[in-house]
């Protein structure tokens, strides 16, 4: 039974990534000429969504920077960068829930 509700958990988690993943995107297209309202409006929201994962464990993976773990990382493209194997661009953020990988972060690795 706890197995079950861990994965439920997790899938709805999941669910609300994508979300966030949305509301960074339109804070990404957010321009001079956009509304202040309007960009307010979606920071909060985006910070509000924050919280509600926080309330869950879930944490966002630091990864630029980092050497490149294939059980927390999904290599998505390689530039050159040195060290070689270590992570230089990040295009999906990865998150953690109670120190287990939740979504790995699709990333760009030095070669």
């Amino acid at each position: 039974v706890n197995r079950l509700r861990r994965e439920e958990r997790k899938t709805l988690l999941l669910d609300w990534l994508e979300i966030v993943d949305n509301l960074e995107r339109a804070l990404e297209h957010t321009t001079d000429t956009t509304d202040e309202r309007l960009r307010e409006g979606i920071q909060a929201l985006h910070r509000q969504a924050m919280s509600i994962l926080a309330r869950y464990g879930v944490s966002r993976m630091k990864t630029i920077g980092e050497r490149f773990d294939p059980f927390r990382h999904e290599a998505v493209g390689q530039a050159e960068g040195s060290p070689s194997g270590t992570i230089v661009g990040e295009m999906l953020p990865g998150y953690e829930i109670e120190g287990e990988v939740l979504r790995p972060a699709r990333v760009i690795v030095a070669r």
